[in-house]
């Protein structure tokens, strides 16, 4: 049975660096939803089930010190050619609420693609 994506992804553009163990890794990031977020790079290093800290900066703002960031706790769910993609697992109830805000008003942002 394949697995079904709980959440709508809204695609967005951004950085994310992950700290893995000693190392900062940086991706592109593709898209974000409640459940998580997919990401473009090169995968050495990010094991599947691996707990991962996580620091998204989107590139929304107008200046880097106007743009949002958002760092929590993740689980890496898939690592392939097509991207990666983590799974939240904030530590806190407040990372939680500033996952959704984020979400939130990239969701009422967004631009339909055709």
């Amino acid at each position: 049975m394949a697995c079904r994506r709980t959440f709508v992804r809204v695609p967005t553009d951004g950085l994310a660096r992950v700290e893995v163990g000693a190392d900062l890794l940086s991706f592109r990031l593709v898209d974000m939803s409640y459940g998580g977020l997919g990401l473009r790079g090169a995968t050495t290093g990010l094991r599947v089930g691996s707990l991962v800290r996580v620091m998204v900066t989107l590139a929304s703002g107008k200046r880097l010190d106007t743009c949002p960031i958002l760092e929590t706790r993740a689980v890496v769910k898939h690592v392939g050619p097509a991207g990666i993609g983590l799974a939240w697992c904030p530590t806190v109830p407040e990372r939680a609420g500033d996952i959704a805000l984020v979400v939130d008003d990239l969701t009422r942002n967004a631009c339909t693609v055709i």
